[in-house]
This record gives C-alpha cells, sequence and structure tokens, in this order.
C-alpha cells in the first residue's frame, strides 16, 4: 500500500506522550482508530503529534489486529506493532520536544567553549542535523562530503574534534582514521563516529585503529552535545594522571559500545598478551596468548581473583577499556578455556533472570 497517515495520536501535553510511551509505546504496540478495517500485516503510517507545539513524527507499522468499535459505526480499533527502530525513533523524539530541555540547551549553549568542529558525512541532511547544535552555541563548523576532504580540511586547520560517518565514497570512515591516527599533528585530535553500523566487530575494528567513540544515528542534539563535551575532558591534558597507562599500539574503547566478553573474544583471536584495564572500576584482566590468566578488582579482597572476579567484570555495562600489550608473568589461577568461561557466565546470567524476585 502507499504510504498515508492512516492513524494519529494526538496528545495535548507532552507528558501524555510520555505517560503513553511508558504504558504501551515502549512494549512495541499502539492502539489507535482507523475509518475502515484493516488485516494484520498491512502497513500504517502512524502519526504521533504534540498539538502544542506543532510537532509530529511519523512512523511506518504493521497491522496486528482491527476490530469494530461497539456502537461507533464505521470506526474501528486497530493495534499497531512497532519494531525496535521505531521505539527508538519515539524515544528520540521525545528527549527531542521536551519544554525542560530549553533551558539546559540555552545554558550549554551560553556556557562551552568555543570549538572548531569538522564534520566528515556524505548526507547534507545528517550534516546539518550534526551541525545545528553547535552552530547554535557559536561554535565553529567545518563540513565535509568525504574522508579524502575530511583529511585536507584538518590538516589545513587542525580541529578540536572530528565528527565521522563511516560508510562515505572516496574515503570512509575507517580510511578516514588510519590517515588521522599517521599523522602527528592530528594523531591525538579526538575522533567520534556517527553511523548506523551497531555491530561489536565494528566498534572493535574503529576501537583498534583509534576512534574514540561512537554514537549510532539516529540520536538527540543534546546527547550529541553530551559526547562531545565528556570526550573533550576526557583527552584533555589534565586527565593525563589516570591510572592506565597509555599504550600507542593498545586498544581502548567504552564498555558501553563493546562489552568485555566480545573484547575477550577478539584479544583470544589475536592471541594477544597484555592487560586490560577497566575504569571506573579499578580492575584489571590479565591475557597470556589470548587467555585470561588472573583478574583483579579494587572493590573485592585482593584474595579473591579467581573466576568470580571474572564473572562479575564480564558484567560490566558502563566503563572504559584499554588493553596494554605485554609480556605477562603472573600465574594462571583461572585455568580455564575462555569458550567455557563465557558459556558458564550466559549460564549465570540465564539462571538469575529466570530465578523468581
Amino acid at each position: 500500500m502507499s504510504k498515508k497517515v492512516s492513524g494519529v495520536i494526538r496528545f495535548a501535553q507532552h507528558d501524555d506522550l510520555v505517560v503513553t510511551y511508558q504504558s504501551s509505546l515502549s512494549r512495541g504496540a499502539a492502539q489507535l482508530r482507523t475509518a475502515r478495517q484493516l488485516s494484520a500485516g498491512d502497513k500504517v503510517l502512524l502519526c504521533l503529534e504534540l498539538t502544542t507545539e506543532a510537532l509530529n513524527l511519523e512512523l511506518v507499522t504493521s497491522v496486528v489486529e482491527s476490530a469494530p468499535i461497539e456502537g461507533k459505526p464505521g470506526r474501528f480499533s486497530t493495534r499497531v506493532d512497532l519494531d525496535e527502530d521505531a521505539v527508538k525513533q519515539i524515544e528520540q523524539f521525545i528527549v527531542d520536544t521536551d519544554p525542560a530541555l530549553r533551558e539546559i540547551r540555552a545554558s550549554l549553549r551560553a556556557n562551552a567553549p568555543k570549538l572548531k568542529i569538522l564534520i566528515v558525512d556524505d548526507s547534507p541532511a545528517q550534516a546539518k542535523i550534526a551541525s545545528e547544535p553547535f552552530l547554535e552555541r557559536g561554535d565553529e563548523v567545518f563540513l565535509a562530503e568525504d574522508g579524502l576532504v575530511g583529511l585536507a580540511m584538518a590538516l589545513k586547520n587542525v580541529p578540536d574534534i572530528i565528527l565521522s560517518d563511516v560508510q562515505m565514497p572516496k574515503a570512509d570512515g575507517w580510511q578516514l582514521l588510519r590517515m588521522i591516527r599517521a599523522r602527528k599533528q592530528l594523531a591525538r585530535t579526538p575522533v567520534i563516529f556517527l553511523t548506523t553500523l551497531g555491530g561489536e566487530e565494528d566498534r572493535l575494528k574503529g576501537y583498534r585503529l583509534g576512534v574514540d567513540d561512537y554514537l549510532q544515528k539516529p540520536y538527540s542534539q543534546e546527547v550529541l552535545l553530551a559526547r562531545v563535551e565528556r570526550l573533550l575532558q576526557r583527552t584533555a591534558p589534565t586527565t593525563s594522571n589516570s591510572w592506565i597507562p597509555r599504550a600507542p599500539d593498545g586498544l581502548r574503547g567504552d564498555l558501553e559500545q563493546v562489552g568485555l566478553p566480545a573484547l575477550l573474544s577478539f584479544l583470544e583471536m589475536e592471541r594477544k598478551s597484555g592487560v586490560i584495564y577497566l575504569e571506573p572500576r579499578g580492575s584489571l584482566v590479565m591475557l597470556e596468548n589470548g587467555r585470561p590468566v588472573r583478574a583483579k578488582t579494587m572493590d573485592r579482597d585482593s584474595a579473591v581473583d579467581k573466576q568470580d572476579v571474572l564473572y562479575d567484570l564480564l558484567g560490566l555495562a558502563s566503563g572504559r577499556f584499554e588493553f596494554v600489550p605485554g609480556e605477562v608473568t603472573e600465574e594462571d589461577s583461572i585455568q580455564t578455556p575462555l569458550s567455557a568461561l563465557l558459556m558458564e557466565h550466559a549460564r549465570q546470567l540465564d539462571e538469575g533472570a529466570r530465578r523468581p524476585a
């Protein structure tokens, strides 16, 4: 069927949208009234409308069921299914349209230092979305349509931070990152990938090449500003007293983007020896030829350094990691293949999820 606004859900206030999101939209379902009975699987262009703000969001949805409304001839109650992408769009819409954030936006724009931002994206629409919050607060923004142009602009006028798409013509984000890190004057310039790529394998590739952070499209402008400010604070010279020893040939990243199980699997495949440092827990995992041999954490008894510590660390959902390659001489206190460790960790998670509250 052609895309038509077959159903509209109107909200008089932003809070009404939030309540409806919690009660039904977040669970992947929406109920609306239609002028005709639809069949299961039919496509519906659903419109969520904030009447007071004159704002709306359109989503392509699929009909689950449709039935006549008793006492109202010619009106039908239709339930539609919202996929994961639709729910994410609704969440971003809620954040972007929150009236309370206007004051925060104004404060950020007034107090933030002026930056030089290089945005590399072959989509003019995506480049505009990324540039708007920085232009509004007075930052200097440079736009490049591919990696080669981006590199030339960065060499001519070194930016404070680079925001880059990954999939681009001529030179993509991976190639741009390699070229940036190979040049002394740009080697320490923070880089954030703005991309639709969401797999841990892609993120590991980026971290291995030296990307500093990932932000998955679509994103809110507030989140983009926060990520940029957090990254600049983290990479500023005043943060060089971090307990993690910086290694030029190491691997660093964010545990929200790449979990420790995926990182360990990657290092096992590469048969790497060295130490994974974890913040903010003050923990570490030692590897010999890709196999974990010891795990320690500051908030546990130093005598407890066997598998239970590693299982605890495998469940970390946030924080930073850095792998520093090198020789490990510690005695193997784990003595279990990584595959068995990961299977046992998965079993523990499954058992915990099924345990009655």
